[in-house]
Protein backbone atom coordinates (compact mmCIF):
# COMPACT_ATOMS: atom_id res chain seq x y z
CA UNK A 1 0.00 0.00 0.00
CA UNK A 2 0.96 2.92 -0.97
CA UNK A 3 2.12 6.04 1.68
CA UNK A 4 0.49 9.30 2.13
CA UNK A 5 3.33 11.03 0.78
CA UNK A 6 3.41 9.16 -2.09
CA UNK A 7 -0.25 9.53 -3.09
CA UNK A 8 0.18 13.19 -2.87
CA UNK A 9 3.58 12.96 -4.55
CA UNK A 10 1.26 10.72 -7.62
CA UNK A 11 -1.39 13.35 -7.18
CA UNK A 12 0.56 16.69 -7.24
CA UNK A 13 2.40 15.86 -9.95
CA UNK A 14 5.27 16.87 -7.06
CA UNK A 15 8.78 15.06 -6.12
CA UNK A 16 8.32 12.84 -3.24
CA UNK A 17 11.08 14.82 -1.19
CA UNK A 18 9.39 17.97 -1.84
CA UNK A 19 6.00 16.40 -0.66
CA UNK A 20 7.58 14.89 2.61
CA UNK A 21 9.17 18.50 3.25
CA UNK A 22 6.45 20.16 3.11
CA UNK A 23 4.57 17.35 5.34
CA UNK A 24 7.27 17.53 7.64
CA UNK A 25 6.98 21.58 7.91
CA UNK A 26 3.03 21.32 8.01
CA UNK A 27 3.81 19.10 11.27
CA UNK A 28 6.22 21.34 12.95
CA UNK A 29 3.36 23.68 12.88
CA UNK A 30 4.27 25.95 10.20
CA UNK A 31 1.81 28.01 7.67
CA UNK A 32 1.23 27.31 4.38
CA UNK A 33 2.00 31.30 3.35
CA UNK A 34 5.36 30.74 6.00
CA UNK A 35 6.16 27.96 3.77
CA UNK A 36 5.17 29.40 0.42
CA UNK A 37 7.44 32.42 1.30
CA UNK A 38 10.28 31.67 3.34
CA UNK A 39 10.97 27.84 2.66
CA UNK A 40 10.91 27.44 -1.13
CA UNK A 41 13.83 25.65 -1.33
CA UNK A 42 12.52 22.69 0.35
CA UNK A 43 8.77 22.55 -1.59
CA UNK A 44 10.92 23.23 -5.17
CA UNK A 45 8.60 26.08 -6.11
CA UNK A 46 5.08 25.38 -5.24
CA UNK A 47 2.84 28.05 -5.12
CA UNK A 48 0.42 28.89 -2.51
CA UNK A 49 -2.59 26.60 -4.38
CA UNK A 50 -0.93 23.69 -4.76
CA UNK A 51 0.62 23.87 -1.05
CA UNK A 52 -2.94 24.50 0.18
CA UNK A 53 -4.33 22.12 -1.98
CA UNK A 54 -1.55 19.70 -0.48
CA UNK A 55 -2.42 20.62 3.22
CA UNK A 56 -6.02 20.03 2.92
CA UNK A 57 -5.62 16.23 1.01
CA UNK A 58 -3.21 15.42 3.92
CA UNK A 59 -5.70 16.25 6.40
CA UNK A 60 -8.04 14.14 4.66
CA UNK A 61 -6.16 11.23 4.17
CA UNK A 62 -5.30 11.04 7.17
CA UNK A 63 -8.46 10.86 8.10
CA UNK A 64 -9.26 8.35 5.60
CA UNK A 65 -6.62 6.04 7.25
CA UNK A 66 -7.80 6.65 10.80
CA UNK A 67 -10.87 6.06 10.04
CA UNK A 68 -9.71 2.64 8.12
CA UNK A 69 -7.87 1.56 11.40
CA UNK A 70 -10.95 2.65 13.32
CA UNK A 71 -13.13 0.32 10.87
CA UNK A 72 -10.41 -2.70 11.19
CA UNK A 73 -9.97 -2.64 14.82
CA UNK A 74 -14.04 -2.59 15.69
CA UNK A 75 -14.59 -5.46 12.99
CA UNK A 76 -11.57 -7.40 14.16
CA UNK A 77 -12.10 -7.49 18.14
CA UNK A 78 -15.48 -9.02 17.10
CA UNK A 79 -14.04 -11.77 15.25
CA UNK A 80 -15.91 -10.97 12.21
CA UNK A 81 -12.96 -8.91 9.91
CA UNK A 82 -12.50 -12.01 6.25
CA UNK A 83 -10.04 -11.37 4.20
CA UNK A 84 -12.71 -9.76 1.67
CA UNK A 85 -14.17 -7.65 3.90
CA UNK A 86 -10.89 -6.43 4.87
CA UNK A 87 -9.15 -5.82 1.21
CA UNK A 88 -12.76 -3.74 0.82
CA UNK A 89 -11.39 -1.66 4.29
CA UNK A 90 -8.19 -1.26 2.27
CA UNK A 91 -9.32 -0.65 -1.11
CA UNK A 92 -11.16 2.51 -0.30
CA UNK A 93 -10.38 5.58 -1.93
CA UNK A 94 -12.92 7.94 -0.12
CA UNK A 95 -14.16 8.74 3.28
CA UNK A 96 -17.67 8.15 1.65
CA UNK A 97 -16.51 4.61 0.20
CA UNK A 98 -15.31 3.66 3.44
CA UNK A 99 -18.07 4.19 5.02
CA UNK A 100 -20.44 2.38 2.44
CA UNK A 101 -18.27 -0.86 3.49
CA UNK A 102 -21.12 -2.61 5.45
CA UNK A 103 -23.39 0.23 5.13
CA UNK A 104 -27.15 -1.44 3.87
CA UNK A 105 -27.28 -0.14 0.76
CA UNK A 106 -27.48 -0.71 -2.92
CA UNK A 107 -24.54 -0.38 -4.93
CA UNK A 108 -23.36 0.71 -8.70
CA UNK A 109 -20.00 0.14 -9.02
CA UNK A 110 -18.21 2.34 -12.38
CA UNK A 111 -15.97 -0.19 -14.30
CA UNK A 112 -14.33 2.88 -15.50
CA UNK A 113 -11.44 3.13 -11.91
CA UNK A 114 -8.35 1.86 -11.47
CA UNK A 115 -8.45 -2.33 -10.71
CA UNK A 116 -12.24 -2.44 -11.11
CA UNK A 117 -12.34 -1.72 -6.70
CA UNK A 118 -15.85 -0.63 -6.90
CA UNK A 119 -16.82 -3.85 -8.22
CA UNK A 120 -14.76 -6.12 -5.91
CA UNK A 121 -15.75 -3.78 -2.64
CA UNK A 122 -19.41 -3.77 -3.70
CA UNK A 123 -19.36 -7.84 -4.25
CA UNK A 124 -17.43 -8.20 -0.24
CA UNK A 125 -20.61 -6.02 0.79
CA UNK A 126 -22.86 -8.53 -1.13
CA UNK A 127 -21.69 -11.43 0.21
CA UNK A 128 -21.61 -10.23 3.90
CA UNK A 129 -25.25 -9.33 3.53
CA UNK A 130 -25.44 -5.36 3.24
CA UNK A 131 -25.59 -4.50 0.08
CA UNK A 132 -27.18 -5.31 -2.82
CA UNK A 133 -25.49 -4.54 -6.54
CA UNK A 134 -26.54 -3.19 -9.65
CA UNK A 135 -24.17 -3.53 -12.91
CA UNK A 136 -24.19 -0.86 -15.20
CA UNK A 137 -24.79 -2.14 -18.86
CA UNK A 138 -27.26 -1.39 -21.27
CA UNK A 139 -29.81 -2.07 -19.08
CA UNK A 140 -28.71 -0.26 -15.96
CA UNK A 141 -32.11 1.57 -15.51
CA UNK A 142 -33.90 -1.51 -15.51
CA UNK A 143 -31.60 -3.24 -12.77
CA UNK A 144 -31.55 -0.37 -10.66
CA UNK A 145 -35.16 -0.74 -10.88
CA UNK A 146 -35.33 -4.39 -10.20
CA UNK A 147 -32.72 -3.90 -7.22
CA UNK A 148 -34.55 -1.15 -5.41
CA UNK A 149 -37.85 -2.96 -5.82
CA UNK A 150 -36.30 -6.23 -4.26
CA UNK A 151 -34.68 -4.21 -1.32
CA UNK A 152 -37.48 -1.79 -1.09
CA UNK A 153 -40.23 -4.19 -1.27
CA UNK A 154 -42.25 -6.26 -3.45
CA UNK A 155 -42.12 -10.25 -2.47
CA UNK A 156 -38.94 -9.70 -0.41
CA UNK A 157 -40.39 -6.61 2.11
CA UNK A 158 -37.64 -7.50 4.68
CA UNK A 159 -34.86 -7.57 2.42
CA UNK A 160 -33.74 -4.24 3.89
CA UNK A 161 -33.99 -4.91 7.29
CA UNK A 162 -32.48 -7.55 6.92
CA UNK A 163 -29.11 -5.89 5.47
CA UNK A 164 -29.65 -3.35 8.11
CA UNK A 165 -29.22 -5.80 10.68
CA UNK A 166 -26.37 -7.69 9.03
CA UNK A 167 -24.78 -4.21 9.15
CA UNK A 168 -25.48 -3.52 12.76
CA UNK A 169 -23.85 -6.97 13.77
CA UNK A 170 -20.53 -5.73 12.16
CA UNK A 171 -21.13 -2.75 15.05
CA UNK A 172 -18.86 -0.89 13.39
CA UNK A 173 -18.52 2.76 15.42
CA UNK A 174 -20.65 5.55 13.85
CA UNK A 175 -17.79 8.92 14.09
CA UNK A 176 -20.65 11.40 14.21
CA UNK A 177 -22.07 9.86 17.09
CA UNK A 178 -18.76 10.17 18.85
CA UNK A 179 -17.64 13.55 20.57
CA UNK A 180 -13.96 12.15 20.87
CA UNK A 181 -14.08 12.25 16.94
CA UNK A 182 -15.42 15.74 16.69
CA UNK A 183 -13.25 16.90 19.09
CA UNK A 184 -9.52 15.44 17.62
CA UNK A 185 -11.27 17.44 14.47
CA UNK A 186 -12.22 20.15 16.17
CA UNK A 187 -7.79 20.20 17.30
CA UNK A 188 -7.06 19.84 13.64
CA UNK A 189 -8.73 22.94 12.66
Amino acid sequence: MQTIAEILSKELNETLPHVQNVIELLDGGNTVPFIARYRKELHGGMDDTALRTLADRLTYLRNLAQRRDEITRSIAAQEKLTDELSSAIQAAKTLAELEAVGRAAVLIPSPNVAENHQYYNAKVLQSVGCAQMALEGDNLEQEIYQTLTKVLGGQNSGVLRQMAENYSKLNIPDPMSSAEFIAQTLKQL
